[in-house]
């Protein structure tokens, strides 16, 4: 929209017209006095309102493609988790039992928004590649709503994977950036030690000049080559959204059930029935590092846990050692998959 665009912002009551030059944004931060401004932040879906555009910190990162005058691709998974937000700001969604006390559905939101700006700032653009190795980190779902906000292309991988083979897949699929968690930017061999930490990850840019573009891509989705030579499948926002309700329907996975996330949430199983049921509806999960059998039961009575995806060596572990105090009550619906049973 060419010249001056005239709005008027009404937001808890409190009326306020803006002279915006398009595409700029313009912070609501200045329109309002402190005691206002967190209901505003609240009240506000940060991403996009029309032309006029929101963050809680100055950016003008929704607009860049080069020229500065396009509005964002609108992702299905962002609308859907902002309604998760909206509905239940403080509830927690990822538990973190032994590290920290756990992220509500604001706090990713306040995570996402974080990286993002700072994936921007670092020069990263639409359809770029980020490679992740910290899905299983506890700001690894905001990662992937970050990119998402962005229209990057996101490779996560196994947690296991060592910086130096985080460089090689970067340097295969020619991304943009990649993202660790903190402090281990410093491993890093080829790439720029001086990473920056933000949201508990650290993201290092590569050589932007050589960064391959992945149009229409959300996710490279992993399999985890347990019944062969992993493979790579390319899946757009509207694919993985419509994958995740499926999933949700076919297993009937509701709202209120907690889940147990002891799995790669990089490989296409983890991601497809753990993260995608928590950004559609608020599915909360209780994330470990990676499966250690004794903390599955205590995790499960903790957190009331319902649902547990696991893998067949998972299960004869508990057929030839039963838990001691017996079979979580809660626990009730075992998936498996990744191999045969």
């Amino acid at each position: 929209l060419p010249g001056e665009v005239p709005l008027e912002v009404e937001i808890l009551g409190v009326r306020r017209p803006l002279a915006c030059r398009a595409p700029a944004v313009r912070q609501l931060d200045d329109l309002f006095d402190e005691p206002h401004r967190r209901p505003v932040r609240q009240a506000l879906d940060p991403v996009h309102c029309g032309t006029l555009v929101y963050f809680s910190r100055p950016t003008s990162l929704p607009f860049h493609d080069g020229s500065r005058a396009r509005r964002p691709a609108v992702s299905g998974i962002l609308d859907r988790f902002a309604d998760v937000r909206s509905a239940e700001p403080g509830r927690l969604l990822v538990h973190l039992p032994g590290r920290d006390a756990g992220r509500s559905a604001s706090d990713i939101w306040r995570d996402h928004e974080l990286l993002a700006g700072q994936i921007h700032a670092c020069g990263v653009r639409p359809n770029q590649l980020v490679v992740s190795g910290a899905s299983n980190e506890p700001s690894g779902v905001a990662l992937f709503l970050a990119c998402r906000a962005l229209d990057v292309t996101l490779l996560a991988v196994d947690p296991g994977t060592t910086p130096h083979e985080l460089t090689e897949l970067g340097d295969r699929f020619q991304a943009a950036a990649l993202a660790l968690p903190a402090g281990a930017g410093s491993a890093l061999t080829r790439d720029s030690a001086s990473g920056t930490d933000v949201a508990g990850l650290t993201l290092v840019v590569r050589d932007l000049g050589v960064a391959r573009t992945y149009p229409g891509v959300a996710l490279l989705k992993l399999s985890s080559g347990s019944t062969g030579t992993p493979k790579t499948a390319v899946a757009t926002d509207a694919q993985l959204a419509r994958d995740g309700s499926q999933i949700i329907r076919g297993m009937g996975i509701g709202p209120d059930d907690t889940q147990i996330a002891a799995i790669p949430l990089s490989h296409s199983y983890g991601f497809s029935v753990l993260v995608m049921p928590l950004l559609l509806q608020g599915t909360p999960i209780v994330l470990r590092e990676s499966f250690v059998p004794q903390q599955l039961p205590a995790d499960a009575r903790t957190f009331d846990a319902r649902r547990f995806p696991g893998v067949p060596f998972m299960f004869q572990y508990f057929l030839d050692h039963p838990p001691g105090g017996g079979w979580p009550r809660t626990l009730q619906q075992l998936v498996s998959a990744g191999a045969r049973l």
